[in-house]
C-alpha cells in the first residue's frame, strides 16, 4: 500500500522574532500502517497483539488526553517502557536520526496502562512499517 506523511515542525523563540521550520515528507511504496483510536479506561490496560518489526518502522505517532505507560512486550519485564502524558505527544520519523522509540527489539504486544483511578484516556497510536 502506499503511505504519504508529512511532518512539519515549527520552533519560535517566544523572547525574540527568530522562527525556523521543517518539513518532513516521505512516501512509501510497500508500506503498511497500525492504526488505532480508542480510550483506556480508568485503573486498566489494553494490550494489543501486533507484529513489528522494529527495523522497518518508518514513523510512529502516540499521542494521549491523559497520562498513560506504553509496555513493549511485557512479559512481566517489558522490553520498552515509555511514560505518556497529554502534552507530549510522540513524534518519530526515522528520518531523525535517533533510534525508534520502540526499541530494538521486535514488537509482538503493544499495552497502554492507565493508572489513574479517575480520568480515562483518549488514545491515538499510528505506526508506519515499510519493508523496503
Amino acid at each position: 500500500m502506499a503511505i504519504t506523511s508529512t511532518y512539519a515542525f515549527t520552533v519560535t523563540n517566544t523572547g525574540g522574532n527568530a522562527q525556523r521550520s521543517a518539513t518532513i515528507t516521505t512516501s512509501l511504496t510497500d508500506a503498511s500502517a497500525i492504526e488505532l483510536a480508542t480510550t483506556v479506561a480508568v485503573s486498566t490496560s489494553n494490550t494489543y497483539s501486533w507484529a513489528i518489526d522494529v527495523s522497518q518502522v518508518k514513523h510512529l505517532y502516540v499521542e494521549t488526553s491523559s497520562a498513560l505507560t506504553l509496555l513493549v512486550n511485557d512479559d512481566g519485564t517489558p522490553d520498552v517502557t515509555l511514560t505518556l502524558s497529554s502534552a507530549a505527544p510522540i513524534v518519530w520519523t526515522s528520518g531523525m536520526g535517533t533510534a525508534c522509540p520502540l526499541g530494538s527489539v521486535d514488537a509482538t504486544s503493544v499495552k497502554f496502562t492507565n493508572g489513574s483511578s479517575t480520568v480515562t484516556a483518549d488514545l491515538y497510536f499510528f505506526c508506519v512499517v515499510d519493508p523496503a
